[in-house]
């Protein structure tokens, strides 16, 4: 959590980050670190293949 001392807390969801593996790290862009954030928390990570943008 960041910006505590502001009386309203942020939580950098998106913030890229550093991910450890066995042999190294992995750069993680936002919307990677977003996921993998989730998937530590336990969630599933699913996408709709049916939308074209």
């Amino acid at each position: 959590m960041c910006n505590e001392r502001f009386g309203e807390t942020m939580i950098p969801f998106f913030h890229p980050m550093l991910y450890q593996r066995d042999d190294g790290y992995d750069y993680l862009a936002e919307d990677y670190s977003f996921c993998q954030r989730a998937r530590d928390c336990g969630f599933q990570i699913m996408a709709d293949t049916t939308v074209w943008l």
